[in-house]
């Protein structure tokens, strides 16, 4: 009972990383759309409660598993640091998407933000990206808890 808690919760933070306008439109349904705060306001702070949920989630795995997951201590820093690497992408993927697309492709470099925002796509996509980027940094610093 206690994974699927953390799976719902870890779902629910995801859906409100990818789609934060109808995640708030869900939440915040009576409040007129004139007085709603900023959807994407919350991004960060879900970004990071995502990866504190997610290390969680794999310390519990890893320590009630741990035949499921190979660990080797001489392993250990290079891990880390591949944790704490993934975890600035992901975290700069989520919250800052348009930026991070300038930063990577340099033709999206002559385009203004509101041209970048009119593909949605590509905003999903690069969310995705950070998404996944999170989870996995989290499987790698999730051996910080013993």
């Amino acid at each position: 009972m206690g994974y699927l808690m953390f799976a719902v919760a870890l779902i629910y933070m995801m859906l409100n990383i990818l789609f934060p306008e109808r995640m708030s439109s869900m939440r915040y349904f009576r409040i007129p759309r004139e007085m709603r705060k900023d959807p994407t306001a919350d991004v960060p702070i879900v970004s990071v409660a995502l990866l504190a949920f997610s290390i969680f989630f794999f310390s519990v795995i890893h320590k009630n598993y741990p035949h499921w997951f190979a660990y080797n201590p001489r392993d250990a820093f290079a891990e880390y640091v591949a944790g704490v690497v993934f975890v600035a992408l992901g975290l700069f993927l989520c919250i800052r998407p348009i930026r991070a697309l300038r930063h990577f492709i340099r033709p999206l470099r002559n385009f203004s933000d509101a041209s970048i925002e009119r593909v949605p796509h590509l905003l999903l996509a690069t969310r995705i990206v950070g998404v996944i980027s999170i989870i996995g940094s989290a499987s790698c610093l999730s051996r910080i808890f013993p």
